[in-house]
């Protein structure tokens, strides 16, 4: 089960600047203040972008909120990537997860606001809160909770269901998943920042508009994620690390 869920301000111009330009972004001045990194939000957007589906916007809820979705163990591994894979090559170091996740101040700094509808539109590992990299009140807050360090990161994956075939009502579609990561300093500055996005190897099969198994499209979204977070791993392995 999961501990806490946060009340967020999304990173919409964040998000788009990035989708806009397509690239990694470093700031070489402001990674070079970063030493020491607590990674403070972790999670996976359930509601999944249904465009290429008109009419689809009450099914989006519907999907987010159906038992059988279950997005933990890909929020999970979004975990084991950053401590196992990703934090060798780090040109910083990163807090103890624990040390973070027990911390009596993050544990508490939402419960004033915590909204009951979280849980069904975010997944996330064990002890950790939803946080985007531009909610800057919210960043103040964990840097005087974490006074040792002067990075945080936040690590996230959403999904877009691409509709591949259609012909007379029927047709295939795949999912698409976008892996972000960024590193924001004490000053609000992004020293660094990269998004990957892949698609899953299989397609699920619709019919009648466009209604779907929540069940089949989970899987998707694991191999969806699974593949843009290793071309994640891939550019912070021979990219960043240089």
């Amino acid at each position: 089960m999961m501990k806490k869920y946060a009340v967020t301000i999304g990173g919409t111009l964040l998000v788009l600047m990035l989708v806009l330009t397509g690239c990694a972004t470093f700031n070489s001045n402001a990674l070079e203040s970063v030493h020491n990194v607590a990674v403070v939000s972790v999670f996976c957007d359930k509601r999944i972008d249904m465009s290429d589906f008109k009419g689809m916007a009450a099914f989006i809820s519907q999907i987010a909120q159906d038992e059988s979705f279950r997005l933990e163990p890909v929020a999970e591994s979004l975990t084991d990537d950053i401590f196992e894979d990703y934090a060798p090559h780090f040109p910083f170091s990163l807090m103890d997860e624990a040390t973070v996740l027990n911390s009596s101040g993050y544990q508490t700094l939402y419960d004033s606001i915590v909204s009951d509808l979280q849980p069904y539109f975010y997944a996330l590992p064990e002890g950790y809160q939803v946080v985007y990299p531009n909610n800057y009140d919210a960043i103040d807050q964990l840097f005087q909770v974490f006074p040792d360090a002067d990075g945080l990161m936040f690590v996230y994956a959403d999904f877009k269901l691409d509709k591949v075939v259609q012909v007379l009502g029927f047709g295939t579609a795949k999912v698409r998943a976008y892996h972000r990561i960024y590193v924001v300093n004490r000053s609000h500055k992004v020293a660094m920042a990269k998004y990957n996005y892949a698609s899953s190897d299989n397609s699920i099969k619709f019919a009648l508009g466009g209604v779907f198994d929540a069940s089949l499209i989970q899987p998707l979204c694991e191999e969806a994620t699974a593949r843009a977070a290793a071309m994640t791993a891939n550019w912070i392995q021979n990219e960043l690390a240089k």
